[in-house]
């Protein structure tokens, strides 16, 4: 069986440089965020939470200055 993904609206994006939270951003009705000012050359610490999900695995993000910087979380339902 196929798994499919539903968008979720209004995680909170939390982005990390070293040990300082850098930025945080909240997902559109269609999944998707943007974060805004990082330094086009640096590596990051991007993780997803929202209330009533397991938050995400934190994910390592490189920005490149050439192009628009994906990175894509999966959320699953808490069942509690």
């Amino acid at each position: 069986m196929e798994e499919s993904f539903i968008p979720v609206h209004g995680a909170q994006i939390t982005v990390i440089a070293g040990d300082t939270i850098n930025t945080k951003a909240f997902s559109y009705v269609n999944g998707a965020y943007k974060n805004l000012g990082l330094d086009p050359h640096g590596t990051y610490k991007d993780l997803a939470a929202k209330e009533g999900f397991i938050s995400s695995d934190m994910l390592s993000v490189e920005i490149t200055e050439e192009s628009k910087t994906e990175a894509d979380f999966v959320l699953e339902a808490s069942q509690e």
